[in-house]
């Protein structure tokens, strides 16, 4: 027997919460009166423990594309991380341990395909090669080391490769290729950010020649600079792993918490742009989950560690992840470096209830307090409010999700959306063995560039494409400043275009072929479009419904 999932005929929404819950916490769900009838849940997620986190983490981003390095890099690098965690806490199963090193083992033989021949790596593979992505690799491939084998000569050459781009006065100078190219903003040019995350990266892996002293040398020269929320968290990181001087530690940690939000319970540090791009909701929370690491290595400041944690988890999506891929990951290295004082001894009962009625009791053990829990509520208003409340009587502090999903008609248009993407057909019948013709616009509505937009292109059921078209398209846009077609790849339901960027304004079109392979009448894969760096900025097309009949 085979289960399907049958995805209602209207676009997706969700509205979510998360806390963590010492006692009892209620939460009102709102659906409009347009929902679409009967296709409305509730999600009810606990997370007792950090590896329940991490795993839900893990399984999102192997959900999403995996065709450039750092996707490549984010979709291995929480099974790294799972793995070292269930080594350290002895929580290791055969199972667990087998489906890991799979996983590992497979990531890092592809992530050495993105190396390029005259050193680094970058994107896709091809000459010049990013220093920060390379400093970011590098620094994944010696956290693997830990629990995979690799090749110590593919950390040696890499540290000796970055090494040899640092100039005389100990800095490093920015890239200026592919998501820097017509950048206008100073964060690809931030020198004293650039340097401090290579220094760091190089210090972090064990690398033992003059480069990371001759950057420190550089990087306390310079920062009296008003330096942004970000470049401060990877100095912090940098300053408290070498561990060599404690006043200028002491400093940089200082100008750290300075620099924070703090609300209530949750303290946070917003940023308009990371090191990798990440912008939006995305870069606040991966700055925020770098400053937790720093601060919990200090070990001199756990109230606004903690509060800093209490952000995190508020801003995890309804899929399990926080965003970008570079968001999720070190929202998880945070909850992980936070876990190590200890929480597998949390145990008590927990009681859910929607509308008043008690639909759920579940008693938490030793042997089932580092799993996520998952309840699924259907019986609930599809088109009005729903009141859910979670009550805890135990010890220890429990994470948890309310999560709200319901459809609305694609007929019913929201606000303007910062990207947008229409997937049109010049036929919606036809015969079998027959050709079709589709059409995607792409538009970025956004006064601004916008930076590694992924398109999502569904291959309708019982159809092939026909890649050549994309093959043509990205032979044509070589040149392009934008809308350049770096790379595309194809699963059963859909193709996955990787374009450089969109400039403000900018309407791509693609046209590409299917070839109708036997009689049906299906709808079409959903199509989107999304920044990488701010998967916020997204848009969904609305599926097409096409016949064909036998020759």
């Amino acid at each position: 027997m085979r289960e399907i999932e049958v995805v209602p005929n209207g676009r997706e929404q969700n509205v979510v919460f998360n806390g963590q819950l010492e006692s009892a916490v209620s939460h009102k769900l709102e659906f409009p009166q347009t929902s679409i009838d009967g296709a409305s849940k509730i999600f009810v997620r606990l997370y007792p423990g950090p590896l329940s986190q991490i795993m839900e983490g893990m399984d999102s981003l192997l959900r999403m594309p995996g065709g450039c390095f750092e996707q490549t890099s984010s979709s291995t690098y929480p099974n790294v991380l799972a793995l070292d965690y269930m080594k350290r806490t002895k929580k290791l199963t055969p199972e667990v341990h087998a489906k890991a090193e799979g996983y590992i083992a497979n990531g890092y033989q592809r992530l050495l395909t993105f190396e390029v021949q005259s050193g680094g790596f970058s994107w896709f593979g091809q000459a010049p090669a990013n220093k920060i992505l390379t400093s970011y690799g590098l620094m994944e491939f010696y956290d693997m080391s830990k629990v995979h084998e690799v090749d110590p000569r593919v950390i040696q050459r890499t540290q000796q490769w970055l090494a040899s781009q640092q100039q005389l006065d100990g800095s490093w100078k920015p890239d200026t290729q592919f998501i820097n190219e017509g950048a206008t903003n100073r964060y690809n040019t931030d020198v004293l950010r650039i340097t401090a995350y290579i220094a760091w990266s190089l210090g972090n892996t064990g690398y033992q020649g003059p480069a990371v002293q001759k950057a420190t040398e550089y990087i306390q020269k310079h920062l009296s600079e008003k330096a942004d929320a970000y470049t401060l968290t990877v100095l912090a990181n940098f300053a408290v792993d070498s561990g060599k001087d404690r006043e200028f530690t002491r400093q940089v940690i200082q100008m750290l918490l300075d620099a924070r939000t703090e609300k209530g319970e949750q303290a946070w540090w917003s940023a308009d742009e990371t090191s990798l791009y990440a912008t939006g909701t995305s870069a606040s929370v991966e700055t925020t989950g770098l400053a937790v690491q720093a601060l919990l290595k200090w070990g001199q400041a756990a109230g606004t560690a903690r509060k800093a944690l209490t952000y995190i988890t508020a801003k995890k999506d309804a899929t399990g992840a926080w965003g970008s891929t570079q968001a999720t990951i070190m929202a998880l290295r945070a909850l992980l470096l936070a876990s190590e004082k200890g929480t597998a001894d949390l145990r008590g009962t927990v009681e859910i209830s929607v509308n008043g009625k008690s639909s759920k009791k579940f008693v938490l053990t030793p042997e089932n307090n580092d799993l996520l829990h998952q309840f699924v509520f259907k019986e609930i208003d599809g088109s009005g409010a729903n009141t859910v409340e979670i009550r805890y009587d135990g010890r220890g502090t429990l994470g948890y999700q309310t999560a709200g999903q319901y459809f609305i008609p694609w007929d019913e248009q929201g606000e303007k959306e910062p990207l947008s993407i229409s997937v049109n057909y010049d036929r919606s019948k036809l015969m079998q063995d027959d050709i079709v013709t589709a059409t995607a616009t792409i538009q970025n509505n956004l006064p601004k560039t916008a930076n590694m937009v992924m398109v999502d292109l569904g291959i309708p059921p019982g159809f092939d494409l026909l890649s050549e078209d994309l093959q043509d398209y990205q032979e044509k846009s070589a040149s392009m400043k934008s809308g350049r077609l770096e790379k595309f790849n194809q699963t059963a339901t859909q193709a996955i275009l990787y374009f450089n960027s969109f400039a403000a304004g900018e309407t791509v079109q693609l046209k590409f072929r299917f070839r109708a392979k036997y009689p049906i009448r299906v709808r079409t894969f959903q199509s989107g479009v999304y920044e990488y760096y701010d998967p916020d900025v997204k848009s969904v097309a609305r599926p097409v419904a096409l016949e064909v009949i036998k020759r």
